[in-house]
């Protein structure tokens, strides 16, 4: 990833005031809610991708 982008994207949390949220934790799970969130369209099907998305 550029340089610029990684500032870019620091400045964009820091304004929000989001690092108390960026704990290795609370990283970790948001992760895994989100791909648990993917998951669920293969949920019920084994055979095509995304028809169910």
């Amino acid at each position: 990833m550029k340089e610029k982008t990684l500032t870019r994207i620091r400045k964009f949390t820091e304004d929000r005031h989001w690092e108390k949220f960026h704990s290795p934790a609370n990283l970790a799970k948001s992760i895994s809610i989100e791909a648990s969130e993917l998951l669920e369209c293969f949920q019920w099907d084994g055979t095509e991708i995304f028809t169910t998305c």
